[in-house]
């Protein structure tokens, strides 16, 4: 793996401009960077990640423009997102613009490891993400991938309390570019290999139209999953899942499902709060499946043509 730049101590990148043409990363901050600054930064034609952030503490990225990366994408990876933390806690994401990115999507919060999702120049040790925001960023004409993901892929690790917050995500209604996946868009958590651990990630205050997906997704996909507390509240969603991906072949505003709740070991998905979002031009505007302990409330705002439907029985 090659970067053209490397942060490797508490240092302040502001106002850089880089062209990470034939390098994988364009800004790499790693083991040593603990409290660095990348802020007011243009990072453009990186083959993967246009910033990883990966086994750090209280990082913070800030106001910069991240476009046009993932221009070769390396294959095989579960994220290879344009702003990537990997292992870190307490970083803070706020006010980029994460636009017309190529490769796989916006914003991933990831746990480090033995299973790494992304592109790294060396895999970390087992790490959880914790405690990270992602904040007022605009997300929006990024192909692949969805906007923005929080998921875990490490037995060891997991994404635990995290915040999305106040972020606009936007898909592309209904185009589907020539040779090129569709713009994903949607806000996901999830734990995606088995026996991993998404808790206490919260998803507030966010605008999402026109994914290709439903806006909102909690996901528990493998055997031995355990994702909880998830909480969805006060987010704006319209337009979403208009490719029907998940649950029913119709358009759905948030999905809330286990896919792996009747392995011989089964994933959980428990006790996420649903509550004050406003959905609108959904056909389905919440859809619950094997999802114990989910609460519904302030379905005041909730216009879809059906608000609320239970796969199983709540």
């Amino acid at each position: 793996m090659t970067a053209k730049l490397v942060v490797s101590s508490p240092e302040t990148v502001s106002g850089v401009v880089v062209d990470a043409a034939g390098c994988d990363i364009g800004i790499y901050v790693g083991p040593g960077a603990s409290n660095a600054v990348i802020e007011d930064d243009t990072v453009t034609g990186a083959n993967d990640h246009g910033v990883l952030v990966q086994d750090v503490a209280d990082v913070t990225v800030r106001d910069n423009r991240i476009v046009h990366n993932g221009v070769a994408k390396k294959s095989g990876l579960g994220e290879d997102k344009a702003l990537t933390l990997l292992g870190t806690t307490g970083a803070v994401v706020e006010g980029n613009l994460v636009s017309d990115n190529v490769g796989d999507g916006g914003i991933s919060v990831n746990d480090d490891g033995g299973s790494v999702p992304s592109a790294v120049p060396t895999p970390g040790a087992d790490r959880p993400a914790l405690d990270n925001v992602i904040s007022g960023n605009t997300v929006v004409g990024n192909l692949g991938g969805c906007g923005i993901v929080v998921s875990a892929y490490n037995p060891a690790g997991g994404v635990i309390g995290n915040e999305v917050i106040d972020n606009i995500v936007a898909g592309t209604p209904g185009v589907l570019p020539p040779l090129s996946p569709p713009v994903t868009g949607s806000i996901v958590v999830a734990a995606d290999l088995p026996a991993t651990v998404a808790s206490r990630n919260t998803v507030s205050g966010n605008l999402v139209t026109g994914s290709f997906i439903a806006g909102v997704i909690v996901h528990s996909n493998a055997p031995g999953d355990r994702v909880s507390g998830t909480t969805i509240v006060n987010n704006t969603l319209a337009w979403n899942d208009w490719g029907h991906t998940d649950g029913p072949p119709t358009a759905v505003g948030i999905v809330v499902a286990s896919g792996s709740a009747n392995a011989s070991t089964p994933s959980v998905l428990a006790d996420t709060v649903i509550a004050g979002n406003r959905i609108d031009h959904q056909d389905i505007g919440i859809w619950i499946s094997q999802a114990v302990g989910t609460h519904v409330g302030g379905r005041g705002l909730n216009h879809a043509t059906i608000p609320v439907q239970w796969a199983t029985a709540p």
